[in-house]
């Protein structure tokens, strides 16, 4: 269990992905992960990373949480962005302030 305490310390999440690595690289089940952390709290995300496709200057990000339309435009650089997560994408801000 420390690899997930260590992997939700630095991002405040866990993945999908992470848990059932977890699960299969300790002989466990998945679902009993899941169902332990979910038990404790703890968020586990499913992040699917999304088709690229160009964007023009009126386009706006969606978040990858939960699809809604957000108020910055696809073109704007990332480092600038508020509520983007660096390995995860542009979150609105109420699932950013849920991290």
């Amino acid at each position: 269990m420390s690899y997930l305490k260590e992997k939700f310390q630095q991002q405040g999440y866990l993945t999908r992905d992470q848990l059932k690595e977890y699960a299969k690289n300790n002989g466990i089940s998945y679902d009993l992960v899941k169902k332990i952390l979910s038990d404790l709290g703890i968020k586990i995300y499913d992040i699917k990373p999304k088709e690229k496709k160009k964007s023009t200057s009126d386009e706006y990000e969606n978040c990858v949480l939960c699809g809604k339309k957000t108020e910055v435009k696809s073109s704007q650089e990332v480092e600038t962005r508020d509520y983007y997560v660096k390995g995860i994408g542009q979150l609105c801000k109420e699932c950013y302030q849920d991290l």
